[in-house]
């Protein structure tokens, strides 16, 4: 049985990659450490401060002894490149990424600003020569911390629908986690491959 803990920035995402994974694979144990404060000094432009916190998040997970850490938040990918001694630490989005690189014409779909120009950076570190447009899907987060998540879901359906009727797309990245559960739906209504970062977290393990 292998053990997992995720750090997480918001506590939305908890309970979308428990249910994800449990129903996925039964023998694989997570252990879930929050911390929303990163993600508010990346909001507000202190990358120091937040690289700081970082580090002293990941001194305390590895004091847990689990086989893997893994970031869960894709705005904190940008900051783990800059910490030294970093090679335990795993990007829930990496392979996704990386997939997402070999196609030309990629759509990155968020639901929070912060995530859209880390996505879009550490595609391009991956390969120079590919078309990147993104879609900011407003308010759609702020009804699913309200707890409207069929609202929530609607927003990023019905926006990406639109958006891929005016242009074509190789593949639509589905940037954050707590957009994960709606690649099966979207596939059915889009003929365009679509990535989340929760089936990347069971490529990585």
């Amino acid at each position: 049985m292998k053990s997992i803990l995720l750090i997480h920035t918001v506590p939305m995402t908890i309970e979308t990659i428990g249910k994800y994974i449990y129903e996925r694979n039964k023998e694989i144990v997570l252990e879930n450490f929050l911390d929303e404060h990163i993600l508010f000094l990346l909001k507000n432009n202190c990358e120091k401060e937040a690289i700081e916190r970082l580090i002293k998040v990941l001194d305390l997970a590895r004091e847990a002894k689990r086989d893997k850490i893994m970031i869960v938040c894709s705005s904190l990918g940008t900051l783990l490149k800059k910490i030294e001694k970093n090679e335990d630490v795993l990007l829930i989005d990496e392979k996704m990424l990386e997939q997402a690189s070999k196609n030309n014409n990629i759509l990155v779909v968020a639901t929070a600003k912060t995530t859209l120009e880390p996505t879009v950076n550490r595609i391009l570190e991956k390969r120079k020569d590919v078309k990147i447009e993104t879609l900011f899907v407003e308010n759609a987060i702020d009804e699913y911390r309200l707890g409207n998540r069929k609202t929530h879901d609607e927003y990023i359906l019905s926006s990406i629908k639109e958006e891929v009727k005016e242009k074509r797309y190789d593949v639509v990245v589905l940037s954050q986690v707590s957009m994960g559960h709606l690649k099966m739906e979207l596939e059915t209504y889009i003929d365009i491959n679509v990535l989340n970062s929760i089936d990347s977290l069971l490529d990585n393990i």
